[in-house]
């Protein structure tokens, strides 16, 4: 999944295979309203950051990679 020019206000979850690509976006809610913000990569799954924000924490499990482009 490729997401882009976005702001998630909840936690972003790649499992076991899943490939998330984040593009110019914001992880995570500025004004405080939503909770979350995280970023996990779980299993064999990848989060790629792209001049992305992540206000939470970013977090990997098992064989997880997160990778800041």
């Amino acid at each position: 999944m490729i997401v882009t020019n976005s702001i998630i206000t909840g936690d972003m979850v790649a499992n076991d295979n899943t490939v998330i690509t984040l593009i110019d976006s914001t992880v995570g809610d500025e004004t405080g309203k939503h909770s979350g913000g995280n970023v996990y990569a779980r299993g064999d799954g990848r989060v790629i950051l792209r001049n992305t924000i992540v206000l939470g924490d970013q977090i990997t499990q098992d064989n997880g990679e997160i990778i800041v482009e």
